[in-house]
């Protein structure tokens, strides 16, 4: 893949549908991040039997959330042993010709310990990780705007499925 550049998009899932996510990944993600065709209908038509069609469950939130490329100062400020480092944990595997995306899934208790993580994040945390100013505010704009979103997907239940690339 060559072009924009790697982002990091992620869809909320429900759970009945993250073990289905987690073994074929790269079908729940197409080329348009804005997709919404997402995990339900393709889980569908990929023969998952369910007592109603998928197409008739509603799809409760936006169900897009992006960082775009903000994936690696996130990486930065947050260190591995953080239980909101599983939002971003991940890298690409470069080739000759661009790259392979890697997929992640985020279960719903860990995207509850992730959101309740990221909520405690400091001003300081986040100025002694990332040396330009662009970079700290971008995390925190981040931040702002995806921690409610985050906490309705956590009230519903429901995980992520996330892809770099």
């Amino acid at each position: 893949m060559r072009g924009m550049g790697i982002r990091h998009d992620a869809y909320e899932i429900d759970p009945r549908f993250l073990e289905l996510a987690e073994l074929q990944s790269a079908k729940f993600f197409i080329n348009s991040p804005q997709c919404d065709a997402h995990c339900l209908i393709l889980a569908w038509a990929m023969g998952w039997q369910f007592e109603e069609s998928p197409l008739n469950s509603p799809i409760v939130f936006d169900n897009w959330l992006s960082v775009d490329k903000a994936w690696r100062p996130f990486q930065q400020v947050l260190a591995p042993s953080r239980p909101a480092y599983a939002l971003f944990e991940g890298q690409v595997t470069h080739t000759e010709s661009g790259w392979i995306p890697y997929f992640g899934i985020v279960y719903p208790d860990q995207l509850q310990a992730a959101v309740s993580d990221l909520k405690t994040l400091t001003n300081e945390e986040i100025d002694k990780a990332l040396p330009w100013e662009q970079d700290r505010q971008w995390v925190r704009d981040i931040l702002e705007s995806h921690i409610p979103r985050l906490e309705k997907v956590c009230a519903a239940g429901w995980g992520l499925a996330y892809r770099i690339g």
